[in-house]
């Protein structure tokens, strides 16, 4: 199962991203070509994500569920209602999880190469002409 979601996030042109975990920490993840946030391993699983809840032993349905983005990717860009899709397989016999992860939508709202312009400069700031001059 571990090999054919590691191929499937080589191929696929969606983002997602297939994460291990046991004992309730993040060990490794291997995300899609167009995945471009980072799951940090070593990290404890996000307290909203189904991952957690399979470790704690609660039945999980055999779908995808939406989760705050938050529980599985950590950005100061996050949109405040930012979700992902979640699906976790409890794997006792490997004691962890595996889950698939998949944005649907876009969960950042990072800023813009014009957010980040600088104000115009004032050519008669370059002159004898200028109005302030530095210390």
């Amino acid at each position: 199962m571990m090999a054919a979601g590691r191929k499937f996030c080589d191929v696929a042109s969606q983002q997602c991203a297939l994460v291990w975990s046991s004992n309730r920490v993040i060990r490794w993840f291997h995300p899609s070509p167009s995945f471009v946030n980072f799951i940090e391993p070593g990290a404890s699983l996000g307290f909203d994500s189904l991952a957690l809840a399979a470790h704690e032993g609660r039945t999980l349905t055999d779908e995808m569920e939406e989760v705050p983005a938050e529980a599985w990717i950590k950005s100061s860009w996050l949109k405040d209602d930012a979700v992902v899709s979640e699906q976790s397989i409890l794997m006792p016999s490997y004691e962890g999880c595996l889950s698939l992860i998949w944005i649907r939508r876009p969960i950042e709202q990072k800023p813009t190469a014009e957010d980040e312009l600088l104000p115009e400069l004032d050519p008669e700031g370059f002159t004898v002409n200028r109005k302030r001059w530095p210390r």
